[in-house]
């Protein structure tokens, strides 16, 4: 039973969610994919966006 409503969450949670894929060429943007491999690469694009849009940042959990 738990175990059921626990995949129905997810099931739903993951209808709510786009991806945005980005390619690094590892030969040519080392440096690129050095520094988003440093990061919480998803929440750094998601707090630049932010940023752009003008609005407040969003405080980030550790």
């Amino acid at each position: 039973m738990v175990d059921e409503k626990l995949a129905q969450n997810r099931k739903r949670y993951e209808k709510k969610r786009v991806q945005k894929h980005v390619s690094f060429n590892s030969e040519t943007e080392k440096d690129l994919l050095a520094f988003a491999d440093s990061v919480d690469f998803s929440q750094w694009v998601k707090a630049m966006i932010r940023e752009r849009l003008g609005g407040k940042p969003q405080p980030q959990s550790s």
